[in-house]
């Protein structure tokens, strides 16, 4: 049914010699939208305070 790429989790890691640039790249991605989410969410609860206090 399946046809795994990979015989283990250890070669799924590494994924040949690539890993050590796939891995970081997915790191720095998933860092990058997190933090433009906490920044969202900062802005929109700080403009929601600005509203209930005019």
């Amino acid at each position: 049914m399946f046809n795994f790429a990979f015989s283990s989790l250890h070669h799924f890691l590494i994924m040949d010699g690539h890993g050590i640039y796939v891995w970081p790249v997915y790191l720095v991605s998933i860092l990058l939208i997190s933090i433009g989410f906490q920044v969202t969410i900062r802005k929109l609860k700080a403009l929601s305070k600005k509203i209930k206090d005019a």
